[in-house]
């Protein structure tokens, strides 16, 4: 994702922070300050890998080419299954991660917030429908 579009998300979601509080402000300050986060990391056992795409499809018999159907494109993470264990398993995020669902009520009226994803109503009711004789012995 450009640069650009991740300083535009960041937007969004301070914005949506200032709806609850004005003074919040949102994770990072810009795609540099999220990048520099990144790389400070102390996942060092999950190297970044990276792989070249290309697109491979149809394009226009006339008129000019867009850059993205002819320019490969770089890709570059880290291995999502061992970054998962390694922020599972660090104390920096002890307290912030919610492994079960829940829902949340806010205000004088008792609103429902939907503030992230498990305070949602889809993965409430997938647990909720778990049948418990599925994990007997």
């Amino acid at each position: 994702m450009s640069g650009s579009h991740i300083d535009e998300i960041l937007q969004l979601w301070t914005a949506s922070l200032l709806e609850i509080n004005p003074n919040a402000s949102g994770p990072f300050r810009n795609h540099r300050d999220l990048y520099e986060t990144i790389d400070q990391s102390t996942f060092v056992d999950n190297p970044w890998m990276s792989f070249s795409l290309s697109y491979g499809g149809a394009r226009p018999e006339m008129g000019p080419i867009p850059t993205w159907m002819t320019t490969p494109t770089e890709i570059w993470y880290r291995n999502p299954r061992q970054l998962i264990h390694d922020i599972i398993g660090s104390p920096d995020f002890q307290d912030e991660i919610d492994y079960v669902p829940y829902h949340e009520y806010v205000g004088h009226q008792n609103n429902h917030r939907f503030h992230d994803f498990f305070s949602g109503d889809w993965v409430w009711k997938q647990v909720v429908s778990i049948n418990i004789s599925t994990f007997s012995a």
